[in-house]
């Protein structure tokens, strides 16, 4: 099991994890990830809880020495294979990429009973990396793909050019995952799309906020396939935590205020674990689950076989099961959080 947790404030943080402690979630046994690398708790530090704390310049020359000999021909070509990691040009969104590889650096794939505690960056953040971790290996391979397979089909028009000027021209190869690491990024994408196999604790602060805030701070959630196991709110007015209540699925999402978080609270939130995508071929349906989405600012549009999502300048796709995919999406109704697309026969295939 691996369990994330997001917290606007520090203070609210550790009280969350003092309660963790207290009903065992967390123990000597579980392994203590910090990716936002500067994280201490009181309660932990000093005692037999030992956090491992993301360094992203570390983590780039690990994987810089262990990528270096195996697309060497590929550095030499570019003239950087003698510079070291702290030499290379920084790459926009790269520290997001080492964090994944930080966290799936200390995941035992032979080892399923394995208890893990992520603590993840603030709320805003870590819905979009939890995300990225969803998308597994294509999350580096999308990116790389098309420019890869261009050069495959380069390489072997220049053959000539090769032993015109003696030169070797490097495979594409060299610059694909490694199995092992496809391995690892699949065992991540797969815990982190199952809810049966991690829990998220997202803990917003709830001073001075309105409703409508609030829910366009959780639909971000949807946008990004990501559902949390505990909602747990801090200073927030009880009336608006009951308007918040009555708009969400209570079967998906357990809402709690802060100061009201207990073991039974917390063991309420573990049992949160229904899954957030369903489709009924018999219905010819899809039910996604998008809490805080509001309908009227949702704009749905079907290009072939896939769906496009988009709201308050977010997007989410969701490409149709064989079952579903010679049809045509007809209407879109939003009830407790929870999107269902409806389909029917297009009228060039009726």
């Amino acid at each position: 099991m691996i369990r994330f947790i997001s917290s606007d404030r520090c203070r609210t943080l550790h009280s969350v994890i003092n309660e963790l402690i207290q009903a065992d979630i967390i123990s000597s046994r579980s392994t203590l990830l910090d990716t936002r690398g500067d994280f201490t708790d009181p309660e932990t530090v000093g005692n037999e809880y030992a956090w491992i704390h993301f360094d992203h310049n570390q983590v780039l020359e690990d994987l810089w020495n262990e990528l270096n000999p195996h697309a060497k021909e590929w550095w030499d070509l570019l003239d950087i294979s003698e510079k070291k990691s702290a030499e290379l040009p920084s790459l926009p969104g790269i520290e997001d990429i080492t964090r994944l590889i930080f966290i799936c650096r200390h995941l035992n794939i032979d080892n399923s009973d394995q208890d893990i505690v992520v603590i993840l960056p603030q709320p805003h953040h870590a819905i979009r990396l939890l995300g990225m971790a969803q998308q597994g290996p294509f999350l580096i391979e999308n990116l790389l793909e098309p420019l890869l397979n261009w050069w495959d089909n380069t390489r072997k028009s220049l053959s000539a050019v090769e032993t015109l000027l003696r030169i070797k021209l490097p495979s594409s190869q060299q610059l694909r995952l490694s199995a092992q690491w496809r391995h690892y990024f699949e065992y991540l994408q797969t815990m982190c799309s199952d809810r049966m196999l991690h829990r998220f604790y997202l803990i917003l602060d709830g001073a001075d906020q309105s409703i409508l805030h609030l829910m366009r701070r959780l639909s971000l959630c949807g946008m990004n396939a990501v559902t949390p196991s505990g909602l747990i709110m801090s200073d927030l007015d009880s009336q608006v935590m009951i308007q918040i209540s009555n708009e969400l699925d209570a079967s998906m999402i357990e809402l709690t205020p802060s100061d009201q978080l207990n073991k039974a609270k917390i063991e309420q939130i573990e049992r949160k674990y229904k899954a957030n995508h369903f489709i009924d071929t018999a219905h010819q349906s899809i039910s996604i689950y998008l809490p805080g989405v509001k309908k009227s600012d949702l704009v749905i549009k079907q290009f072939s076989t896939t769906i496009f999502l988009f709201y308050l300048g977010h997007k989410r796709v969701i490409e149709l099961p064989e079952s579903l995919n010679t049809l045509t999406c007809q209407r879109g109704q939003i009830n407790l959080g929870w999107l269902t697309l409806c389909f029917i026969q297009s009228e060039q295939n009726a």
